[in-house]
């Protein structure tokens, strides 16, 4: 769609015990489930997050396209159209004017072709 549109990189959160800033001896097994399920978790939000700004921006062209059609359907086309109109009303009524004057010539070129006669 021509929408330029960001491309987040990210590092996994993941990491492994001794990075995690806390003793493996001093904590249960539970501490650690619960830290991979919520860097799990943190990697799911980071690539939302990615979509997230994608389709904000696809919405905001959508919005700014919406717009033009909008202003080009009750605004433009319209000023167009009556252009038209006014256009095609002068030219017939050229036409009407230089078929009235046609037949006026005919006749006076009729009458003095009468006269000369």
């Amino acid at each position: 769609m021509g929408v330029r549109v960001p491309r987040i990189a990210y590092r996994p959160v993941g990491r492994l015990g001794p990075a995690r800033g806390y003793s493996l001896a001093a904590t249960s097994a539970r501490i650690d489930a619960a830290a991979d399920r919520f860097e799990a978790q943190l990697d799911l939000v980071l690539q939302v997050a990615t979509g997230e700004v994608r389709l904000r921006r696809l919405g905001a062209e959508i919005a700014t396209t919406t717009r033009r059609v909008n202003a080009l359907e009750h605004v433009v086309i319209p000023r167009l159209s009556a252009g038209r109109n006014r256009i095609r009303r002068v030219l017939e009524e050229r036409e009407r004017e230089d078929h009235y004057r046609l037949k006026r010539v005919q006749v006076r070129h009729a009458a003095r072709s009468r006269r000369t006669r």
